[in-house]
């Protein structure tokens, strides 16, 4: 009755906590399934649920999880301590080390004690996940199913994905550099601004026009998630066997700058979907009697209506046409390359 009169906006939700028993009564495909289920309900409803434990958002998809959940910002002693039945002032529920009592030290001391301020500090966090880009969300999954599994405060938490947490910037970095010096079209800046919204996406729908030295690159990046290229060079095409990529047949010309003709053979369940990322940077145009960009740059606006577009090249005039006509004259410049934000 209760609840009904205080109709509640949003619900948080507690999962089963780790104990002797049983370490892991939750897995990574319970929490797949959950946090695809919370998304789902949330965009249809106008009261949203959310999970309240800390758990790491290496677990599953990064961007999913951080819609309905909110790392360890909410578990002590970041943001709370607790009292025990015997005064015993502890971190969280679980974790057994003692801050004082309350009959015999002030909320204050023990606030300050110095595993709770190491706590708060971070100290408490394997290496993997300080060099992690959402560190400042996550905050390294629950520090007591961490404890429960290897024995240490400062171990992983057992959801933690070993394969997520092993590519961290110095793994990209290097890839990168790979990259560049095997002749990519893009400079380290370039590659780093597209690199960093993939993987701030995670598993996301990555269109791209143009097979090259950093398709690879690409695809691991957006491991996990749906990676088309669109390409019209069999030299490429050959060259990357592996690559999901179709041919297509351009049929702009840069001298005819603005006739606007259709890509043939272009796949037409691509706009079945909402394209979250879409990198231009082909066909060729840096000639008169090249393609140009016209059809790739008006594509990627049909295509994309919410997420980001990258179109490379854009110290060139004709880019700069293009792209006022079909995406808007505001964007972000890296290098040579532009960056659109829609929807």
């Amino acid at each position: 009755m209760l609840v009904k009169q205080i109709k509640p906006d949003e619900w948080f939700l507690a999962l089963p906590v780790p104990n002797i028993d049983n370490k892991m009564p939750v897995g990574n495909s319970d929490i797949q399934l959950l946090v695809d289920k919370l998304i789902a309900y949330n965009s249809r409803n106008k009261t949203h649920y959310y999970i309240s434990q800390a758990i790491p958002f290496c677990s599953y998809n990064p961007e999913k999880i951080r819609q309905v959940a909110f790392g360890a910002e909410s578990c002590g002693p970041r943001s709370i301590l607790v009292i025990d039945p015997f005064g015993n002032i502890k971190p969280c529920y679980s974790i057994s080390e003692k801050l004082g009592n309350i009959f015999e030290d002030s909320i204050e001391d023990c606030w300050n004690k110095n595993f709770a301020k190491d706590m708060r500090k971070n100290k408490t966090l394997p290496r993997e996940c300080k060099e992690c880009h959402y560190i400042s969300e996550c905050l390294g999954g629950c520090r007591f199913s961490a404890w429960l599994s290897t024995g240490r405060y400062d171990g992983k938490d057992p959801l933690m994905n070993e394969k997520f947490l092993q590519k961290n910037d110095s793994y990209w970095q290097a890839k990168i550099e790979n990259v560049v010096e095997a002749g990519g079209a893009m400079v380290a800046a370039e590659y780093d601004a597209i690199l960093q919204e993939i993987i701030r996406k995670a598993s996301c729908n990555l269109l791209v026009f143009g097979l090259g030295q950093d398709s690879k690159l690409w695809r691991e990046a957006n491991e996990n998630g749906l990676t088309v290229f669109i390409e019209d060079k069999v030299k490429w095409m050959q060259d990357l066997p592996d690559a999901p990529a179709y041919k297509v047949k351009y049929q702009t010309l840069l001298d005819k700058k603005w006739e606007d003709n259709p890509i043939i053979d272009f796949p037409e369940w691509l706009k079945d979907y909402n394209w979250e990322i879409v990198i231009v940077d082909a066909p060729h145009g840096y000639k008169q009697d090249m393609p140009g960009r016209l059809s790739t740059i008006k594509k990627a606006a049909e295509l994309c209506k919410k997420g980001t577009i990258f179109v490379h090249d854009m110290n060139r005039e004709n880019e700069k046409d293009f792209t006022a006509k079909f995406l808007g004259k505001q964007f972000m410049a890296i290098e040579r390359l532009g960056v659109w934000t829609r929807g």
